[in-house]
């Protein structure tokens, strides 16, 4: 049986204070540096015999405590860095709606159809999402672990799970919790997702807003 573990980075600054950093790549927040510690037993005791990881320095800021312990160094795959904002990075949520809210169809945005202005649109990223998925299983491995990006990380979970592309929208991974896949008969079944267990309840950060607020 295969399994794979899904790890979105520990907090940053930016997820902290509410920021959109897509590619910009924030420090860990002291939150997030914590969060790293106590993620620490749980990589290590994981036993994976193989780790992918997004090339952002937050994702390397995140396992780095576990590296020391043991946990086996990463293959760095370009498609698992996070979406390109364009000029919506380092906005602001509030800013963000008031300079392209307006402009943006909501239902375009699910269908993936919205392309960040000077960005990527949501296809863009399904369609690398679904590239890094190929690759991570065409390698050799019982247990592999994934660390990236919950923009990129929920679009992952769609290819490999065969959820028809505006489906991303049903995964919301919190910062520094992990989900599970597992192999049974040769189909893919979700074992676990934004499991925080191993993050005391004051480390816990707040669930990310939607793009879209209601009403």
């Amino acid at each position: 049986m295969r399994e794979l573990i899904l790890l979105r980075h520990a907090e940053t600054v930016a997820n902290e204070r509410g920021i959109l950093q897509g590619r910009t790549d924030y420090p860990l927040s002291a939150r997030g540096v914590r969060q790293a510690l106590a993620l620490t037993d749980a990589l290590v005791n994981l036993g994976v015999d193989a780790v992918y990881a997004s090339p952002a320095g937050r994702v390397a800021a995140s396992l780095a405590p576990a590296f020391e312990r043991g946990l086996p160094r990463p293959v760095i795959i370009a498609e698992l860095e996070e979406i390109d904002l364009g000029r919506a990075a380092c906005l602001t949520y509030g800013e963000f709606h008031a300079e392209f809210l307006r402009e943006i169809d909501p239902d375009a945005y699910r269908r993936g159809e919205y392309r960040f202005p000077g960005g990527e649109s949501r296809r863009d990223v399904y369609e690398r999402a679904s590239d890094a998925a190929d690759r991570i299983l065409g390698g050799e491995w019982a247990r592999a672990l994934v660390a990236a990006h919950g923009g990129i990380l929920s679009q992952f979970l769609a290819a490999i799970l065969g959820v028809p592309f505006d489906g991303w929208v049903r995964f919301r991974l919190d910062n520094a919790s992990l989900a599970g896949i597992v192999w049974l008969d040769d189909r893919p079944s979700l074992a676990y997702f934004n499991e925080r267990g191993h993050l005391p309840p004051e480390l816990r950060s707040d669930t990310f807003p939607p793009l879209f607020p209601k009403g």
